[in-house]
Parts: structure tokens; C-alpha cells; sequence
């Protein structure tokens, strides 16, 4: 059975990437952007003619596989995505790795995936840890290029978004 992208995740990031408004802002490293997809990232990608279909499809195939989100327990699936879609597939494997207590090497082998197993049991903890070093991030961006805190608010809402969504979702402990 192919991969495809979780259609709840899918909503989430459409929502928050404003579907398929076609954006141009001079003040977003990104450039040319669409469904989220942007020009900067993907230089072989018509973003004016992308498609819902096509997007979905870059989606799994950047951010979706690159990121290891098929790799990590379904709680941890939303935020893994989401961190890779804001900061870049290497950026969101490097902050699972700190969040679980790996060394953030960016490549999730054995002890990385030991140490994400010891979460199964308690995902506000790792919600927690991901938030602050995802936002953490986000401020180290904005401390290097001022000219990008116009979206600092923006980028904390949407992170908050994920982690509340996967908080009450998987955060309930069933006995």
C-alpha cells in the first residue's frame, strides 16, 4: 500500500499555509509560495501552476519522509510535520532528537528511536520538550535576521496550534 499523507495533517497544514492563495511577500525568505510551497525551497516546482494534488505529493515526499515522520509514533506525527514544514526536514530531526534526549545529529537511528519509544506512555512531556526547543528556534531566527520577527507570532501560534491539537488528542491516559 503507497505512503500517502495523513488527511488530518494534510487540513492542518492547508489551514495554516492558506491553501491555494498564491503569496509573494518581500519580507518572506521563501518567496513565490502556494499551499506553502515555496520558490526559495523547491526552485523546480511551477508554484503558480501547482495543484492541490501536486502539493500533497511534494509535501510527503519533502517533508513528510525526509522528516521520519512515517518513523515516529502517530502523537508524534503532527508535530513532526509541522516542524519540518516551518523550519526544514533536518531542522525538525535534529529538534525530535533534543526533545528526547539524543544527540541532535539530524539522523534518527536506533538510540533516537529508543529514546522517542520512552515517550509512548507520556505525550504532554514530549509535547512540552518539542515546544520549547521548536520555539527556542523560532527566537534564534529573529535574533539573527530582525527582519523576520513580523512572523515570530505567527510561527508560535501555528507550533501552539500543533501541540494543543496533539496534546488533547494523545494526552489522555487510558488505564
Amino acid at each position: 500500500m503507497p505512503m500517502i499523507l495523513p488527511e488530518n495533517i494534510w487540513k492542518f497544514v492547508k489551514r495554516w499555509e492558506g491553501g491555494d492563495a498564491i503569496t509573494n511577500n518581500p519580507d518572506d525568505t521563501g518567496g513565490l509560495t502556494k499551499f506553502g510551497i515555496s520558490q526559495a525551497n523547491n526552485p523546480d516546482v511551477n508554484i503558480r501552476e501547482l495543484t492541490e494534488s501536486k502539493a500533497k505529493s511534494l509535501y510527503l515526499e519533502r517533508y513528510w519522509r525526509t522528516a521520519k515522520c512515517n518513523e515516529v509514533p502517530k502523537f508524534m506525527q503532527l508535530i513532526q510535520f509541522n516542524c519540518a514544514v516551518n523550519c526544514g526536514p533536518s531542522t525538525a530531526r535534529k529538534i525530535l532528537q533534543k526533545s528526547v534526549g539524543a544527540k541532535a545529529d539530524g539522523r534518527i537511528g536506533p538510540n533516537t528511536k529508543n529514546r522517542i519509544m520512552h515517550f509512548g506512555n507520556n505525550p504532554r512531556v514530549f509535547v512540552g520538550k518539542y515546544l520549547t526547543f521548536q520555539v527556542l528556534y523560532y527566537f534564534n531566527i529573529v535574533q539573527r535576521r530582525k527582519s523576520q520577527h513580523v512572523w515570530l507570532k505567527g510561527w508560535v501560534r501555528r507550533t501552539l496550534d500543533a501541540m494543543w491539537i496533539t496534546a488533547v488528542t494523545y494526552g489522555q491516559r487510558k488505564l
